[in-house]
């Protein structure tokens, strides 16, 4: 990477922490802390909600599955539409309407204070490996991009992901997302055209594809296999701690709801870009290079 790429490089990092110092001024209560003081406006509760489902991780895994499996990849990841909408007609207002700061204090106030104590410890770990996979998933372009181990810029992500959270609270993690939508939207919009054009354009793309590349359906992933795994993300948005939060910090039980629609609707239009770069990698990059590349890299190999 050349000396202004890397300049760019750590400008974000520091940007992010920035963005940290300058929310922790405003922190002074836990209300302000843990739910934004309930003024969060549904747009940008959508993007956060998509950004915090998206994150590095999924951009990582799905151009892998596109460029390995094909279209397919994309039909899996459509499943995110449909559950974001259930989601947000069953759940929204409930969240909004239990007028609570953490999703455990809900357990609390229906149930017990034991039973909260079991759901916070029982989901420490869960967390510990869902949020280290989309550090990991974010240390692999930074690797990449500067050529440092992976280790290395695991550790420099992660702690830079702590610092801005743990000082700016909750509204320094929805203009964090708002920042990074922006990046990574302009980012993958200009790596589709360029990604196709070294295929040789669309047309080049179709004929050099292997076999099968555009089918939307095939083993294992039937249409029974959909149905679950729509059932599966729906469980999951209506319950993850940190995708809820934007519901019960929106102003009010329509925005609640708002956010959701919005989600969905992003959910329908950003992730399809980043898959069709990695498949029409799949056409362009040297033929051996998934022997010797994991192909997790691939859309940080793009990239560079």
């Amino acid at each position: 990477m050349r000396t202004p790429d890397t300049v760019l490089l750590i400008f974000y990092f520091g940007l992010m922490v920035g963005v940290g110092v300058y929310f922790a001024r405003y922190m002074k209560t836990l209300d302000l802390y843990f739910v934004g003081g309930k003024k969060l406006p549904w747009w940008l509760g959508g993007v956060s909600f998509l950004m915090s489902f998206v994150s590095a991780l999924s951009i990582v895994v799905y151009a892998a599955m596109g460029y390995t499996y094909g279209l397919v990849s994309v039909t899996l990841y459509a499943v995110s539409v449909p559950a974001c909408l259930i989601t947000s007609a069953l759940f929204a207002r409930r969240w909004h309407r239990a007028g609570v700061s953490t999703p455990v204090e809900f357990l609390e106030r229906r149930f017990s204070v034991g039973l909260r104590q079991v759901f916070a410890w029982s989901g420490i770990p869960l967390k510990v490996i869902d949020e280290g996979l989309k550090i990991i998933a974010v240390g692999l372009f930074v690797s990449k991009g500067l050529g440092m181990s992976l280790t290395a810029a695991i550790l420099v992500t992660g702690i830079v992901i702590i610092v801005y959270t743990a000082l700016g609270g909750l509204w320094a993690v929805f203009i964090t997302d708002f920042i990074q939508f922006v990046l990574v939207t302009a980012a993958v919009l200009l790596l589709l055209p360029l990604s196709l054009g070294e295929a040789g354009g669309i047309r080049s793309f179709v004929a050099r594809a292997p076999e099968g590349f555009f089918h939307p359906f095939h083993a294992p992933y039937t249409g029974f296999y959909l149905l679950g795994f729509v059932l599966l993300v729906s469980l999951s948005m209506s319950g993850n701690w940190s995708l809820v939060q934007r519901f019960y910090a929106a102003r009010s039980e329509k925005d609640a709801r708002r956010v959701g629609w919005s989600a969905a609707v992003l959910f329908l239009l950003l992730p399809p870009v980043w898959i069709f770069a990695g498949m029409a990698a799949r056409v362009w990059l040297p033929g051996n290079w998934a022997e010797h590349n994991d192909p997790q890299y691939v859309y940080a190999e793009i990239s560079r």
